[in-house]
C-alpha cells in the first residue's frame, strides 16, 4: 500500500504524462462515456433542474446549451486532451489539502514542499433532540390518535395500500417561476416513485426503499449516496405513514408541546405540527441535505384538506426552503388504492 507522500508523488507523475503523452483512444471513451452518463444526475431532484435552469439563464447560455454540452463532450479526442492539460495543468502552482495525523505518515509531508498546518477541530453538536421520554410518547401517541380520528380513522389510514397523485408545483417568482408537473406514486410501506416534467424534461425517480434509480432523456443510473438517503428520507415523510408512525416498526416518536410532535425515522429527524382546532397535520419541517456538509430548513404546510375514499387529505402543500417561500403545490387528482404494482412501479421509461 502507497504511503499519503508516495500517493501523492504518484498523482504528480500521472499529471506529467498528461501534459507530454496522449492519452490512448479507450481511456477517453472511457471518461466520455463517464462525464455523459452523470449528466442524468444534474437534473435527478426538482431543486437541481431549477437551479440549473436558472444558472443557464441567469449567465445567458443558449436554451439548448445542455444539448450542445452533450455533443461537445461526445467529440473529445485524445488531442484535446493533451492540448488542454498543457494549457491549464500547472503542477508547481498545485495546493494539496490532506488530512491527517502528521505523526501518522510513513514519510513527512514536508518532503513535497511548504506544509501549512489547518486545525479542522469539529466543535460539539449545538442542535439536540427535543426531550423524549414515557410522557412525552404518550402525549405524542395521543396527539396522533386525534390526528387520525379527523382523517377518517386509523382503520382506515392503515388500508392504504397505495396512492397516485397527479399535481401542478408553481415555483415562487423568486425561485424561477417554472410550473413543473408531477406524479407521486407509493405502494406501502417504501416503494416510491416521482415522474417530473418542467420544460419539456421529463425526469423519473424510483425508491424501493434500499435501493433507487434516476432515468431521464440524458441516460439513467443508480441513486447513490445523498441522493438515495434524501429518496429514502421523503418516503418515511409521506403522509400515511406519517399518521401512523407510532406504529411503524423502528420509528420513534415524542411530543415536543401539545399540539407538535418529533419523528425519528430513516436516518433523519423531523417535526409535525397539528392544527389545533381541526386535528389534521398542518406543518411539516425538516432538513434536506446536498451536498456534503450542508443542509436546508424545509418547511411544508398544509390545506384545502378533501375527501379521498374516506380519508382526508392535503390537496394544497406550500414549500418554503430556508424560511423563504419556494412552490405551491396544487393536486389535480388523487386517487388510493387502484392496485398498482410493484413491477409496474419500478418500470423505467
Amino acid at each position: 500500500m502507497l504511503s499519503t507522500v508516495e500517493t501523492l508523488e504518484a498523482i504528480r507523475r500521472q499529471v506529467d504524462r498528461l501534459r507530454t503523452t496522449e492519452v490512448s483512444e479507450s481511456e477517453v471513451q472511457s471518461a466520455r462515456d463517464t462525464a455523459l452518463n452523470s449528466l442524468v444526475f444534474a437534473f435527478d431532484t426538482r431543486t437541481k433542474t431549477l437551479g440549473r435552469i436558472l444558472s443557464y439563464e441567469y449567465y445567458g447560455y443558449p436554451k439548448d446549451f445542455i444539448q450542445q454540452y452533450q455533443k461537445a463532450l461526445a467529440a473529445v479526442t485524445p488531442a484535446d486532451v493533451l492540448r488542454v492539460a498543457r494549457e491549464r495543468l500547472a503542477p508547481a502552482n498545485f495546493t494539496v489539502v490532506v488530512a491527517g495525523n502528521p505523526d501518522h505518515f510513513a514519510k513527512r509531508l514536508d518532503t513535497l514542499g511548504t506544509v501549512t498546518p489547518i486545525d479542522l477541530t469539529i466543535p460539539p453538536a449545538s442542535v439536540q433532540a427535543a426531550r423524549a421520554d414515557a410522557q412525552t410518547l404518550a402525549e405524542a401517541r395521543s396527539i396522533l390518535e386525534r390526528a387520525r380520528r379527523a382523517a377518517g380513522g386509523t382503520d382506515k389510514l392503515a388500508a392504504v395500500k397505495d396512492f397516485t397523485v397527479n399535481l401542478d408545483i408553481q415555483m415562487d417568482p423568486a425561485a424561477g417561476g417554472k410550473l413543473m408537473k408531477e406524479t407521486d406514486r407509493w405502494i406501502a410501506p417504501t416503494y416510491y416513485r416521482e415522474d417530473t416534467s418542467m420544460d419539456g424534461r421529463p425526469i423519473s425517480a424510483y425508491c424501493d426503499g434500499t435501493y433507487g434509480w434516476v432515468a431521464s432523456t440524458l441516460g439513467s443510473g443508480p441513486m447513490t449516496g445523498g441522493q438515495l438517503n434524501q429518496f429514502i428520507n421523503a418516503i418515511a415523510r409521506i403522509y400515511f405513514r406519517v399518521l401512523l408512525a407510532d406504529r411503524q416498526p423502528g420509528w420513534a416518536v415524542n411530543a415536543v408541546d401539545d399540539s407538535t410532535i418529533e419523528i425519528a425515522a430513516a436516518d433523519q429527524h423531523f417535526r409535525v405540527s397539528f392544527n389545533p382546532a381541526t386535528g389534521l397535520p398542518q406543518r411539516m419541517v425538516y432538513d434536506s441535505v446536498g451536498e456534503p456538509g450542508t443542509s436546508t430548513s424545509v418547511a411544508e404546510e398544509y390545506s384545502d384538506f378533501r375527501d379521498v375514499g374516506g380519508i382526508q387529505v392535503p390537496f394544497h402543500i406550500l414549500t418554503r426552503q430556508g424560511g423563504r417561500k419556494f412552490a405551491d403545490g396544487i393536486v389535480q387528482d388523487y386517487k388510493i388504492n387502484t392496485g398498482i404494482t410493484v413491477a409496474t412501479l419500478g418500470q423505467r421509461p
